[in-house]
C-alpha cells in the first residue's frame, strides 16, 4: 500500500487499506470509516464488530481487539481477551463486550510510513498481527464499531459460508 502510494507521487491525508479477506466490505462502509476517523487524534482507523457467540470468540482466525473508553485500541490478540479467571469460558460473553476487528485500515501517511520503516515487534511475531507493530510503538488506532455482519475469509471452512453469502445476496438482487 505504501509503495502504491508513493508511486502516484500525490500527498493525501488518509490511506486506505482493505485486506483481500475481507471481501464483502463495500463503498459505504468505507465512506463511514473516512467519516468516523478522526485522524487528529488517532494515527489509524479501523472497524470492530460484536462478538456474539463463544465459538467466534475463541476462534484464533477471529482478531479480537480490547477497545478503550476513547475508542481506541488497547490491544489486539488471536486469543479471547480480557481472560475471566473465575468464570466458565461460555459464560464470559454474558460478562463483556468483545469485539472483532475487520481487517480494513485508514492510516495517516505518517503512521503509515512509521508502519513500512519499523521492523515487525516481538509481539507482532507472537501474535502474528501487522497491527500490534504501530500499537506497540506507542501509535494511537481509533476502533469504529460497524453492526454490519462482515466477515473475512480465513480457512477453506470460511470460503464455503461466504459462497452461501454470496448466493444469498445474489437472490436478494434478483
Amino acid at each position: 500500500v505504501f509503495e502504491a502510494y508513493t508511486t502516484l507521487g500525490e500527498d493525501y491525508d488518509v490511506i486506505l487499506n482493505v485486506q483481500g479477506d475481507e471481501p464483502f466490505v463495500m463503498p459505504e462502509d468505507i465512506d463511514l470509516l473516512l467519516s468516523r476517523f478522526d485522524y487528529q487524534n488517532f494515527d489509524v482507523a479501523t472497524f470492530v464488530s460484536r462478538i456474539q457467540t463463544t465459538e467466534d470468540l475463541i476462534n484464533p482466525n477471529n482478531v479480537k481487539v480490547v477497545v478503550g473508553i476513547n475508542s481506541n485500541a488497547l490491544y489486539f490478540s488471536r486469543s479471547p481477551i480480557p481472560f475471566f479467571r473465575d468464570e466458565k469460558q461460555g459464560d464470559w460473553i454474558k460478562k463483556m463486550d468483545y469485539f472483532k476487528h475487520i481487517g480494513i485500515y485508514a492510516y495517516t501517511t505518517k503512521s503509515l510510513a512509521a508502519f513500512v520503516n519499523f521492523t515487525p515487534s516481538l509481539l507482532e511475531n507472537a501474535e502474528k498481527l501487522e497491527q500490534l507493530r504501530l500499537l506497540e510503538m506507542g501509535y494511537k488506532y481509533q476502533c469504529i464499531e460497524i453492526s454490519k455482519e462482515l466477515f473475512g475469509i480465513d480457512t477453506p471452512e470460511d470460503f464455503a459460508l461466504a459462497e452461501i453469502y454470496y448466493e444469498k445476496k445474489i437472490q436478494l438482487l434478483k
